[in-house]
Order: C-alpha cells, then sequence, then structure tokens
C-alpha cells in the first residue's frame, strides 16, 4: 500500500480539538478491548508508525492501518460536533 493516508487529505485541526480527538479515540478502544489497561500498550504498539506495513516502511505508516482509519474517525467527530474551550465535543456520546 503506498499511501497510508487515504481521502480526503489530511485536516488541520487546533490542539483542543486534537485532544478531543484522542480523547474519543480511546475511549472507542477503551470499549473495544473490553475496558481493560492492558488494551493501551496495544494500542501503542499498533499506533507506531516506524515499523508500519511489515518494517521499514518509508512512509511511516502505522503497524495497524486500521488504527490509521479509527483516528481519522474520532478527528471527523470532533470536527463535525465543534471544539471549544468551553464545550465538550464528545459530551453528548460523540
Amino acid at each position: 500500500m503506498s499511501d497510508w493516508i487515504g481521502t480526503p487529505p489530511l485536516r488541520t485541526i487546533d490542539e483542543l480539538a486534537a485532544f478531543d480527538a484522542m480523547r474519543r479515540f480511546l475511549e472507542i478502544w477503551w470499549e473495544v478491548g473490553g475496558r481493560t489497561e492492558d488494551n493501551i500498550a496495544t494500542i501503542l504498539g499498533a499506533l507506531n508508525r516506524t515499523h508500519g506495513s511489515g518494517g521499514g516502511d518509508p512512509q511511516g505508516s502505522p503497524l495497524d492501518q486500521a488504527m490509521w482509519e479509527d483516528w481519522r474517525e474520532a478527528v471527523g467527530t470532533v470536527l463535525s460536533n465543534g471544539s471549544a474551550a468551553n464545550k465538550d465535543p464528545l459530551a453528548n456520546g460523540g
């Protein structure tokens, strides 16, 4: 796979929106992983961009390509719900 970034092109988000997207991403994986602390170590390993696509990928893709899609979905949720200092875009279930 030569283009792991996918379509549409990368979106620019501010720090607060990135924080909210990270929280959404981790909440989803908390649910998927059966709410165990061990899942965080698994997530971090799967997000490693130095060994993507079987190792040595010059594009720097994540080891687990599905994680990238999950991240993009979390970003999309935050962007569509809005993110501001006084408004939590995930407060109503995201």
